[in-house]
């Protein structure tokens, strides 16, 4: 009896045994999987966390309208493009060294785009490294209130106009902003060859007069001043300009022959008079006149013939229409007008002035 009870405890206490093991166990693997749970669900907070992150930033990147003609640009789209500007003339550079910097765009018309880079001049940090700012434009423009035109031929010409007067403070300036720009436009594959004019088409900063740099073919406008009738025009000296076109390179002469052919009939009727006659033979090989102008700037007209006129008003008037026939071009500061003779014209005087 003693036996039986003593086997019957001893098979409890096995049960017990087996069945704290039991739960033991359970509660290991509900631990186990328990854990499991949070680490997934960490991982999904994670990546949630990146995803809107991702998100936010996209959010605030600058975003251009997207239109049939212009999608809107993805990270591929933007191109890095070089702006080169002059080094200041009292540092270690070359009077006409330029120096480039990196802009980036999403625009096609990346020869735009760099040039008007290059007149907004560079950022305050490049400019506390050496580099300077060669442009700055007076007057209105003359293009719909353009700064300039750009257009490229097939054959790799490169043709930028300038539509309102870009002032200068000399050679150096002139060769700083002249080797900017064609550095700036010759870095792009479909470019060659640089010509630069100003407002009146003309060769920029062209010392000679001559404009060296077009072709016989191109065409250019130039402006021709003629006075008014005193019926339109209550000033005395007044003089107004008309346009005429050509293609030729001389285009100070050009200027000087419309203005002595006169103003057209339409131009009549508007007012304008016409104002320089000639008398007798030429004393120059049958030419009206001939025109100088030297490397700083001064014109000098002399005339062939001699020319007639009724006072002096009409003096006056043909003065002041042939200066301002020639100072429209860049490469005319001053200038002097003689008579056939190598005096001063019309002056009146025995001292010749004009030619003090």
């Amino acid at each position: 009896m003693a036996n039986f009870q003593r086997k019957r405890r001893s098979h409890r206490h096995s049960i017990l045994l087996s069945l704290g093991l039991l739960l033991t166990v359970g509660g290991v693997s509900a631990c186990s999987q328990s854990t499991n749970e949070v680490g997934e669900n960490a991982t999904t907070t994670q990546t949630d966390t990146e995803n809107v992150a991702r998100t936010a930033a996209e959010s605030q990147a600058p975003q251009m309208p997207a239109t049939a003609n212009h999608p809107a640009p993805t990270h591929n789209d933007f191109k890095s493009v070089k702006v080169f500007f002059p080094e200041s003339p009292d540092g270690d550079g070359q009077i006409a060294e330029v120096e480039p910097v990196w802009r980036s765009t999403d625009r096609i018309d990346v020869a735009e785009f760099a040039i008007e880079q290059l007149i907004a001049g560079p950022r305050p940090e490049e400019k506390q490294q050496g580099l300077t700012d060669p442009f700055e434009f007076q007057g209105e423009s003359n293009c719909g209130g353009q700064n300039f035109t750009i257009g490229i031929s097939e054959q790799g010409e490169a043709t930028l106009q300038f539509c309102r007067t870009v002032p200068s403070a000399g050679v150096g300036q002139d060769a700083r902003m002249t080797k900017a720009i064609e550095k700036t436009l010759k870095q792009f594959s479909t470019v060659d060859s640089v010509t630069i004019l100003n407002q009146y088409g003309n060769c920029f900063k062209d010392l000679s007069g001559r404009n060296l740099c077009l072709k016989e073919e191109d065409e250019r406008q130039v402006k021709v001043f003629f006075p008014l009738t005193s019926e339109q025009s209550d000033r005395p000296n007044e003089v107004q300009p008309v346009w005429r076109t050509t293609d030729r390179v001389d285009v100070a002469e050009f200027a000087i022959e419309q203005l002595a052919a006169g103003p057209q009939p339409d131009e009549k009727q508007q007012g304008f008079i016409d104002l320089i006659n000639f008398d007798g033979e030429s004393i120059c090989g049958n030419q009206n006149f001939t025109i100088d102008i030297s490397e700083g700037g001064e014109a000098t007209l002399q005339f062939c013939r001699t020319v007639t006129a009724w006072g002096v008003g009409q003096e006056a008037k043909m003065k002041k229409a042939i200066r301002n026939t020639l100072q429209q071009f860049s490469t005319v500061d001053a200038v002097t007008i003689l008579d056939k003779n190598g005096d001063c014209f019309k002056s009146h005087t025995e001292r010749n002035l004009c030619l003090e």
